[in-house]
């Protein structure tokens, strides 16, 4: 039996000969992966559904267990992010975020709507691209239960301190009093960067404009708290490191 799914390629492999696997973000089933047969071949009809970036309706049937791709009618491919590096670099973040950290059959409609809405504002060119990827990931923690505070302490809730820690073994920010050994200084500008994004409205947060080594401290600040609270972002971590030796 044929069903639809709306859906974004976050992932595409080689798989077999000819054919790709897909890990597929469905607004109805959360991550799926289905296989798209003949893909690799010359003038392949659904090759342009085997791209990540690839949004639209995917027909899917169920064959041993397996999904496969029997047709794909495509909104947008987001194409042109390729034509930007940084973009580029933005967007694959925004993929492998949910290609790593969400499970296979946990539906998400706020975490999809969110992704694709990320997505569209990248293609738009009209936010700052490291704005960007803060804003997702900062929205991606809370969407999956692991929201972050930055106006007060994470374990106490106590909003009177000198200063807040990126604690990696408490998975959260925390005051003085309740750090752990792992616990890093989040320097203030950095929380108050990372508050200020988290706070906006992804429609208007355009209007914000920061400075270029505050969204670098922020996005250096997110790296490690996702590569040691909960796992690493290959993607980001290259990206962090791009930025760093730019500096």
């Amino acid at each position: 039996m044929e069903e639809k799914r709306q859906a974004i390629v976050l992932k595409s492999v080689d798989f077999q000969e000819n054919d790709k696997l897909l890990w597929l973000y469905t607004l109805e089933e959360g991550r799926i992966t289905a296989i798209a047969k003949g893909v690799k071949k010359a003038g392949a009809k659904l090759k342009y559904a085997s791209q990540p970036f690839c949004f639209g309706e995917f027909m899917l049937t169920n064959s041993k267990g397996r999904n496969i791709l029997t047709g794909c009618s495509q909104v947008e491919s987001f194409y042109e992010l390729r034509s930007n590096i940084n973009c580029y670099y933005a967007g694959c973040i925004m993929l492998d975020t949910v290609s790593t950290l969400v499970q296979e059959n946990q539906p998400n409609s706020p975490l999809f709507l969110s992704l694709l809405k990320h997505l569209q504002q990248l293609l738009s060119g009209d936010i700052d691209n490291d704005t960007l990827i803060i804003k997702f990931l900062l929205t991606f923690l809370q969407l999956e239960g692991y929201g972050l505070s930055f106006d007060k302490c994470n374990i106490c809730q106590n909003t009177s301190f000198t200063k807040l820690y990126l604690d990696y073994s408490a998975g959260g920010v925390v005051c003085v009093n309740c750090r752990s050994n792992s616990a890093t200084v989040l320097a203030p500008i950095t929380q108050s960067t990372l508050d200020i994004i988290q706070k906006m409205d992804l429609d208007h947060i355009s209007r914000v404009k920061i400075k270029q080594e505050y969204l670098t401290a922020s996005l250096v600040a997110l790296n490690e708290y996702f590569t040691y609270s909960l796992v690493k972002i290959k993607s980001l971590v290259q990206y962090v490191q791009i930025l760093q030796s730019a500096r």
